[in-house]
């Protein structure tokens, strides 16, 4: 069985390229679950699928030489449309788009013993998706 082993993921903010800035990126989708319980004599619960949703987290550099590029895709509060392939964007590598709401940016967060100083971005999907990875979304 082949395993992904590469980084050559691809990670756009409102047409913004900020793949060589990011650290890490993850996509988790979810569903929420219902309560179908019903009749007599029930011993275990019963459940359906309710709304789907997607979030996403992503840590960035902080580049001095490059910051003016990205910053403006850094707001809370934005929605932005975000394009994401683990395996770059290739056609007819996996793909997720979809808009999102940046919730929270956590940082520039600095550290004493002068790692990497980045931004820690929390996304809620803020509508369905245009491409869904989960579905077989490719480029």
């Amino acid at each position: 069985m082949a395993r992904l082993a590469q980084n050559n993921y691809y990670l756009a903010l409102n047409g913004v390229d900020v793949s060589p800035h990011t650290g890490e990126i993850n996509l988790q989708a979810s569903s929420e679950e219902i309560d179908i319980t019903s009749g007599t004599g029930k011993t275990h619960m019963e459940r359906s699928a309710g709304l789907r949703d997607t979030q996403l987290s992503a840590v960035l550099a902080y580049d001095d030489t490059a910051l003016a590029t990205y910053v403006a895709t850094l707001r809370p509060g934005q929605v932005y449309t975000v394009v994401f392939g683990p395996e770059g964007n290739t056609s007819g590598k996996p793909k997720h788009e979809q808009s999102f709401l940046l919730v929270s940016n956590g940082g520039p967060k600095v550290d004493v013993k002068k790692g990497f100083t980045i931004f820690e971005l929390q996304f809620s999907g803020a509508a369905a998706p245009v491409t869904d990875f989960y579905n077989g979304g490719v480029f």
